[in-house]
């Protein structure tokens, strides 16, 4: 089930079959306020063009729609309401695979600390200035679209075997120091997670950028 500006119409082999609110389960008793909270969060990078849009959708509506609707959720006194009037449900249906395929988020949680100990001396690093991504003929030539400057000219990245053994160690950026390299490499298959600190307050990572190797 997703919601979207749409019609009826056709996403490779699924079809996309338009519905009423009523006949999503759930839908009376859900907690629309709180899913209007979140959109207008969404919204402010939406307005403000940052990194909303930045690839060609076919079924997501075009940028000066979600601004209207982003203009009509300051103000939504009813937040079901708001959703009924801005959005268009839709059925998903894959006519070669009726049974349908779930998937599912997790956002992993991991005991850490922001300064590293021989409890926690495993690192999480934030993206590097160095690395980059390369136009369309050095990914060719390469084989990978990231990568970095080596004495002026595009090389791969350090692999992640090269980082866990300490390339980019003494450069500033550890985010987080945790107790097993598992807790890393979990935060960074699932690209966000929760960092419990010792002092129990939480902060959340969130997706920068791959190395591609």
């Amino acid at each position: 089930m997703v919601l979207a500006m749409a019609s009826a119409m056709t996403a490779r082999a699924a079809i996309l079959e338009p519905l009423d609110f009523s006949a999503i389960t759930g839908w009376e008793s859900d907690d629309h306020s709180a899913a209007l909270e979140t959109f207008r969060r969404s919204c402010a990078e939406i307005v403000s063009g940052g990194r909303a849009f930045e690839r060609k959708v076919a079924f997501g509506g075009r940028r000066e729609q979600w601004i209207a609707i982003c203009k009509n959720a300051e103000t939504a006194a009813d937040a079901k309401r708001f959703f009924e009037e801005n959005f268009q449900p839709l059925r998903v249906n894959d006519p070669a695979r009726p049974e349908g395929l779930f998937t599912g988020y997790y956002e992993p949680e991991a005991e850490g600390s922001l300064t590293p100990s021989a409890g926690f001396p495993v690192p999480l690093y934030r993206k590097p200035a160095d690395l980059v991504a390369f136009d369309a003929a050095t990914e060719k030539r390469l084989g990978v679209k990231y990568g970095r400057m080596t004495g002026g000219k595009p090389s791969p990245y350090f692999t992640r075997k090269e980082i866990e053994q300490g390339a980019l160690a003494g450069r500033g950026l550890e985010i987080a120091w945790f107790r097993r390299w598992a807790d890393a490499f979990f935060m960074q298959i699932q690209g966000s997670g929760r960092v419990r600190l010792t002092d129990g307050s939480i902060i959340r990572l969130a997706y920068a950028a791959k190395t591609g190797l």
